[in-house]
């Protein structure tokens, strides 16, 4: 009986000191819905206060490199936008919301020419896979907002998206333009990045370069997007305890980040032959003359019976194989209802002066080629560049010609012994290999 007095004891003066506490705010006085609208509220202050706006470092699929986009967001739910990929004198204007969905969303809603170039699955210059285009996004989650800066991160695809504001009476047109002629300056296909005074090869695809360590084979992506200055990477990379995040200009070809000179890019301009086989380049049916075509043209039976089609083929260096690594020769694609096999069969090669090569062929390629060459008939596809003599692969010598030897579109080849043998080859992937 003592106890349950003594217990109604304590009850009643905790009861009482509660009564005669302070009175303490509640750390939940708003429900959710309030404060999500508040969120939703400050996130539209801080995209509508800019007067000129805000420059969008744009990234989709990593492959492709980030790009600026310039956003001006009104308080009527319009959005006007421009980009260095439609130019300086294009603007496209749209819807845009802002809504919750697990947090604050902010979405392009309405199609916009400009912006939505990055998440077209079809995209008008052929970037990326036919269906997939650059897989950009349309939906962000805003993970940070203030004045200095808004960090987005793609619903679907994940891609951090950084923003920051324009300064005062900041020129579309001229900011545009000096990214243009400053990507310009600094666009070649393959540069030299000098760590610790240890050189690397590395190749540049868009607004990505990669290279790869010769000891260790692991390979080095540097994703960038293009400032009035120079490169700005994705995020901070460390290599042998360097870390970097930018290149800066500079007349000396000498490029540094800003902090750390230890870490320099440099072009190079190598003979057109070296260009050509340090990477993979791509061609459609209408690339070749009618002396390579007629070859190519044998494959189509073999094609059509197995219910499939070339979608991609390209000339170079390339990896289909991790465990092989990149190998040089011919690679297509074959698609059909149960999938797209890649396909390579392996040539050789002999860089003759500046401007002339030999391709040789030994019979080899991965596996799925090997199936196809038994099964499906592809091996002429071959003779465009490799001879038959009597059962047997000779090589050909091409000379090669291109437009700019410092940053080249294209590479056209014309046997030395046979001019009637011609093809072109291009950094842009062809989707369709006969439709185009």
């Amino acid at each position: 009986m003592k106890k349950i007095f003594n217990l109604f004891t304590f009850l009643a003066a905790l009861l009482f000191a509660t009564a005669c506490s302070p009175e303490v705010d509640d750390l939940f006085d708003k429900s959710s819905s309030q404060r999500m609208s508040e969120a939703i509220n400050n996130t539209k202050d801080i995209l509508t206060t800019p007067a000129d706006g805000w420059v969008m470092h744009y990234y989709g699929s990593s492959m492709y490199g980030g790009y600026n986009v310039l956003c001006k967001f009104d308080k009527n739910d319009r959005v006007t936008v421009a980009s260095e990929i439609a130019g300086k004198d294009s603007t496209f204007t749209s819807h845009y919301k802002i809504e919750q969905s697990q947090g604050v969303i902010l979405s392009f809603d309405e199609y916009n020419d400009i912006f939505h170039y990055f998440s077209d699955p079809h995209n008008p210059d052929k970037n990326g896979l036919d269906g997939k285009g650059m897989l950009g996004d349309l939906e962000f989650r805003v993970m940070k907002a203030s004045a200095d800066s808004i960090i987005l991160k793609g619903k679907k695809h994940n891609s951090r998206v950084v923003m920051l504001p324009l300064k005062k009476s900041s020129n579309w047109s001229n900011y545009i333009d000096a990214v243009q002629k400053r990507f310009a300056s600094m666009k070649y296909n393959i540069y030299e990045v000098v760590i610790k005074g240890k050189s690397y090869r590395a190749l540049r695809s868009h607004h990505t370069i990669s290279f790869t360590n010769p000891d260790s084979q692991d390979e080095t992506r540097l994703n960038f997007v293009v400032t009035d200055k120079g490169f700005k990477l994705y995020k901070p990379v460390t290599i042998a305890g360097e870390t970097f995040s930018e290149f800066i200009y500079s007349d000396d070809d000498k490029w540094v980040d800003a902090n750390n000179k230890n870490v320099v890019l440099k072009p190079v301009v190598p003979p057109i032959t070296e260009q050509f086989v340090s990477t993979n380049w791509f061609f459609a049916f209408s690339n070749f003359s009618a002396y390579g075509q007629k070859y190519w043209n044998m494959i189509k039976p073999g094609a059509a019976s197995m219910g499939e089609n070339i979608i991609s083929a390209g000339l170079g260096t390339e990896l289909i194989n991790k465990n092989k690594g990149p190998q040089f020769g011919l690679t297509f694609a074959s698609k059909g209802g149960e999938g797209t096999f890649w396909c390579q069969y392996y040539f050789i090669y002999k860089i003759i002066g500046k401007d002339q090569i030999s391709i040789g062929f030994e019979g080899k390629g991965n596996g799925n080629a090997n199936f196809y060459a038994k099964n499906a008939g592809y091996l002429p596809c071959v003779l465009p560049f490799v001879k038959n003599v009597k059962g047997k692969f000779v090589d050909r010598v091409f000379k090669l010609e291109t437009d700019n030897l410092k940053n080249p579109s294209y590479i056209k080849f014309t046997e030395v012994d046979n001019s009637e043998n011609t093809f072109t080859v291009t950094r842009n992937k062809v989707v369709d290999f006969f439709a185009n």
